[in-house]
This record gives structure tokens, sequence and C-alpha cells, in this order.
């Protein structure tokens, strides 16, 4: 997953807005102050929140998604 995909993807989304808190490299999506994407400056992958923890456990039961380590 490459950076360029996860921001056109999170930038078309209605209200999105691009920041980098955590210094530069580090693209976080955000609506309002909510975070719901981040990928960082190594490209290893971008963090995703979930509606739910059903969603989050069908993701990575599919293959598709694994928890990030410092997230509970």
């Amino acid at each position: 997953m490459s950076r360029e995909f996860v921001n056109a993807v999170c930038g078309a989304l209605p209200g999105a807005a691009y920041s980098e808190p955590f210094g530069p490299g580090t693209a976080v999506w955000k609506v309002g102050d909510k975070i719901f994407a981040a990928i960082g400056s190594e490209d290893r992958g971008a963090s995703v929140k979930c509606p739910d923890v059903e969603t989050a456990e069908m993701l990575r039961d599919a293959g598709a998604a694994e928890k990030a380590p410092y997230f509970h």
C-alpha cells in the first residue's frame, strides 16, 4: 500500500484533512479533531480506525489487516 494510494483514498473523503502532527513524514488524516487514518514515514502500511471491534477482527481474519502494536 503506497503513500500515494492512502493519500488519494483519504483525500477523496468528505471533510477529510491532512496533517503531520507527529513531524514530517507521518501522514495523518482527520475529520474534525478525530484521526481515522495514518501512514508512517517508512510506508509499511496504514493504520485505520474501524467502526467496531467486529470489523477489525473480520479484516484480521481475512488476512487484509493486522493489529498495530501500539493500539489496544
